[in-house]
């Protein structure tokens, strides 16, 4: 039985759904970016890790955040599923191309093969993207704020499997 850490929670869990559904149902309650207090230590990815991770994702660098990838890697968001990280990196440029995006880790939680965070999302389009795959019609100068719940598969300290969803859109 593995213990999960959640701000100052801690919960004993049976599987990860069970673990999960409990996170979801904290981060519901949130209305501002709070970060967490998570144990830093959290499962077999350290929040440090998964930090810098979603700070080189905000800041564009796909040369070092397409390390954190397994050869095999899947991507879902929405109707789009994306297989292998030249074909993740490849979308993520295009779609940086077109806007920003801020995201701050609000919760964190992990166990040694799996991931489960609350991302705040800021994002500004500065020239319009248009992509069908994806489900995306954006124009210049929208500028919106919201909240994602993204899961993501563990193996050998790298994401085998992304799986984000938004969760709340404040503007």
């Amino acid at each position: 039985m593995q213990t999960l850490q959640i701000g100052r929670r801690t919960l004993i869990k049976t599987g990860v759904n069970g673990g999960m559904s409990a996170l979801l149902a904290v981060a519901a309650g949130l209305t501002g970016v709070r970060p967490s207090r998570a144990h830093a230590s959290c499962g077999g990815f350290p929040r440090e890790d998964f930090e810098r991770y979603i700070g080189l994702f905000s800041a564009n660098n796909t040369d070092d955040y397409g390390k954190y990838y397994t050869d095999d890697a899947v991507f879902e968001r929405g109707i789009q599923t994306l297989h292998g990280p030249k074909k993740i990196l490849a979308f993520y440029r295009k779609v940086h191309e077109h806007l920003s995006q801020k995201l701050t880790v609000v919760n964190y939680a992990a166990t040694d093969t799996f991931i489960g965070a609350e991302v705040h999302s800021e994002f500004t389009v500065f020239k319009d993207f248009r992509d069908a795959s994806a489900g995306l019609d954006l124009k210049k100068d929208t500028h919106f704020v919201g909240y994602n719940f993204v899961h993501y598969e563990l193996r050998d300290g790298k994401f085998s499997h992304i799986r984000s969803a938004p969760f709340k859109r404040l503007s």
